[in-house]
């Protein structure tokens, strides 16, 4: 299946993090075509906004990883601490 992001050798992902957890920040239209492929499922553990999906660090984001993994995608990690308690946490459930 032809697409855009899957046209790319590496991804830069973001990874949120305060005091006691962490979140993957993914296009959302990455995040949504994976589960369309059938390659993850994405828990309400995570979160989103109009434009990004933040998938927890235990299962979902790797699930999504493991997904890159199966086209060969290459991706690099970029941390942000978000101090004591992430904005994320406010966000809308995934499901």
């Amino acid at each position: 299946m032809e697409n855009r992001y899957l046209r790319h050798a590496t991804l830069k992902l973001d990874f949120h993090y305060d005091a006691g957890h962490g979140w993957l920040q993914v296009p959302l239209k990455l995040v949504k075509l994976m589960e369309e492929l059938k390659h993850c499922n994405i828990s309400s553990y995570s979160y989103k906004d109009s434009i990004f999906a933040y998938l927890e660090e235990d299962c979902d984001a790797i699930a999504f990883l493991k997904a890159l993994e199966k086209y060969d995608l290459l991706y690099e990690f970029v941390e942000i601490d978000n101090g004591n308690t992430s904005s994320i946490r406010a966000k809308q459930q995934y499901k």
